[in-house]
């Protein structure tokens, strides 16, 4: 799964569902560049997402990727709220999707990586959203909103039926998510809050 290792971080918060879905990494490219490093984890793959319109991975990229023999999928939207969805309509032609993950794409960049690593575990994906409504229905759909009043709506949380989870601050937020989802967990991984 390619994302744009510039200026796409919501591209490849979006990607974890389909990451566990296909059993896949997430590796990073520049718009119009495969660093060396992501090229050497290509060789011998026979299927590549990429992530994101050609603002974000442009057309060269993806010639160069299909020209490796691979099969080249794209997916995206004309923004980061669409490509989201488009990545979660992929994950559920894959495996029906029962659960899903609602962050802010504008405001929630932290509260989403906090609930990636759910994502990709429970095969969850994680919709981008503006914080006050989406455009389908979850009537049949576990929801999750996590974020707080002001980044999450009550209004959402209402009419997606989600459980919020959520704190005074990203801090308490992942915490939150951590004891949620993960209450059994024997080790962890530290990462800078900003």
């Amino acid at each position: 799964i390619m994302v744009n290792m510039d200026n796409s971080i919501a591209d490849g918060l979006s990607a974890s569902g389909l990451a566990g879905a296909v059993d896949a990494p997430i590796l990073l490219a520049q718009k119009n560049k495969i660093p060396n490093e992501t090229k050497q984890r290509l060789k011998n793959v026979k299927k590549i997402y990429i992530i994101g319109k050609e603002l974000s991975i442009s057309k060269s990229v993806e010639t160069e990727l299909k020209n490796t023999g691979a099969q080249v999928t794209r997916l995206g939207g004309d923004d980061r709220i669409k490509t989201s969805y488009s990545v979660a309509k992929e994950v559920n032609g894959i495996k029906k999707v029962d659960e899903v993950i609602l962050t802010n794409a504008y405001k929630g960049e932290a509260d989403t990586i906090s609930a990636a690593p759910v994502s990709v575990r429970d095969i969850a994906p994680i919709v981008l959203t503006d914080g006050k409504s989406v455009p389908f229905d979850v009537k049949n759909i576990q929801s999750y909103c996590i974020g707080s009043e002001e980044i999450m709506s009550n209004l959402l949380v209402k009419n997606t039926n989600s459980v919020r989870i959520e704190g005074t601050d990203r801090f308490e937020t992942n915490k939150n998510v951590i004891d949620y989802f993960f209450n059994s967990a024997d080790g962890f991984y530290v990462s800078d809050g900003y």
